[in-house]
């Protein structure tokens, strides 16, 4: 009873979400599935670091140009999508992805790949890490979106609204500010454009792990962090006990994700099957 009352005022309450556009919600996975740039070379020794950009593997250079092909398929090649390497090893595949806008004004979003002797060292099904990479990465197109809503509500343009942002402590942290990293996370967790960006990603998750009625109970009810298959965006905002406004628009926003998803459901699972 307690969650059908909780769904209830969550339908009369739907919270604006960040619309993609649709096709992105299989060209991402199409396009890295066929890229198999985890069978790339991606070891310290395969490094090439020679210039001043990030460092980069025969493995990112792969997946740099996987994104691009699933972006222009999607309509969105007015956005570039870049891969790095870390340079290190970790028990993640991927260390982090932020957005930027270049110097001819186009928007970009890069992800900081992590290396790997062998990718079957993660212990990671490939189907599983390819859906987790495309949700980390429509995280991103998120961002970007917020960003070209607000240059255009301004009425200025996109550099210029990037610097605002980066300037506006509602919407950007600085970890030097903090004397924890447990203090960071807790703040930058709470900004709205972070509740959105990873609503939406933790709602794919969810609805990959458990299918659309048992990722609602599951956000209806306190987190269970033992539970080894739920998405780390959602353990995130138990973890660091974001506060209880943010928590919940970030309950919210993941049932409007949710429900927004269930729609392309039938889509999503013809391409789970495509996926080895």
């Amino acid at each position: 009873m307690k969650m059908k009352l909780i769904m209830e005022s969550w339908r009369r309450h739907l919270e604006e979400i960040t619309e993609l556009p649709e096709e992105i919600f299989s060209t991402f996975e199409e396009e890295i599935g066929k890229s198999y740039f985890w069978l790339e070379d991606n070891d310290y020794d395969d490094l090439d670091d020679v210039g001043s950009g990030p460092p980069e593997t025969p493995a990112t250079m792969a997946l740099t140009v996987a994104i691009n092909k699933a972006l222009k398929r999607a309509g969105m090649d007015d956005v570039t999508g870049i891969a790095h390497s870390s340079g290190s090893f970790s028990n993640s595949i991927w260390h982090s992805a932020t957005i930027d806008v270049s110097k001819d004004g186009k928007p970009v979003f890069m992800i900081l790949m992590n290396l790997w002797e062998d990718y079957e060292n993660y212990g990671i099904p490939v189907a599983k890490m390819i859906k987790e990479l495309s949700a980390a990465l429509r995280h991103e197109l998120v961002h970007l979106e917020q960003l070209k809503k607000q240059a255009k509500t301004k009425g200025i343009d996109l550099e210029t609204a990037f610097k605002q942002m980066m300037d506006d402590p509602r919407q950007v942290v600085d970890p030097a500010d903090y004397d924890t990293h447990e203090a960071y996370m807790k703040d930058y967790l709470a900004l709205h454009i972070e509740v959105d960006g990873h609503a939406h990603q933790a709602a794919e998750n969810l609805m990959d792990t458990y299918g659309k009625e048992k990722a609602l109970d599951i956000i209806s009810k306190d987190f269970e962090l033992d539970d080894p298959v739920l998405p780390d965006e959602v353990k995130k905002y138990k973890n660091f006990d974001v506060n209880e406004k943010s928590m919940k628009k970030f309950r919210s926003k993941m049932y409007s994700y949710i429900e927004h998803h269930s729609k392309r459901r039938g889509l999503n699972e013809k391409i789970n099957r495509k996926l080895f």
